[in-house]
């Protein structure tokens, strides 16, 4: 099996996130902070990708302009 390609978040796309959800509930450009959320309980290596940006709505309005943005 091929890892999927994907696009992957890039600054002004977080910049949107956090006009959206607020700034504090935007984890971009931290590897360290987004360690604990690179990973799943899949094992197998082809879904094994570090998290490019971890995003925190707080309502399922902001959920919906997330899902919308992506």
């Amino acid at each position: 099996m091929t890892a999927s390609r994907y696009n992957p978040v890039t600054p002004q796309i977080a910049d949107e996130l956090a006009r959206i959800v607020g700034e504090k509930f935007v984890i971009f450009g931290d590897a360290e902070k987004l360690e604990p959320y690179s990973h799943d309980e899949i094992p197998e290596p082809a879904y094994a990708h570090p998290a490019d940006c971890l995003v925190r709505p707080g309502s399922a309005d902001e959920v919906s302009s997330v899902v919308k943005l992506a």
